[in-house]
């Protein structure tokens, strides 16, 4: 996978609306290993998945890596929630 995506592994829609679905931390550019999806059930009745069924999706998705500004000057309050008073 080239610099600059990531890839993530999300449940397929038929398992899913049965409460199967499966869940991977975001697979980053540098990553060489074999790739593992956690399934689980979380719906209310048993599942069985046959021997190479399909469970997720791989999706690849452009990642932006944000610059972080610290000093964000004097002009702007830290009032939090409505503090604008609008």
């Amino acid at each position: 996978m080239p610099d600059g995506y990531a890839a993530y592994v999300f449940p397929r829609s038929s398992l899913a609306a049965k409460g199967v679905v499966c869940e991977l931390p975001p697979v980053d550019s540098g990553y060489r290993g074999e790739i593992h999806a956690i399934v689980s059930n979380v719906g209310n009745e048993a599942q069985t998945l046959a021997k190479d069924s399909r469970i997720g999706q791989l999706i690849i998705m452009p990642v932006v890596i944000a610059d972080f500004v610290n000093d964000l000057g004097g002009q702007r309050g830290a009032g939090a929630f409505g503090s604008t008073g609008k």
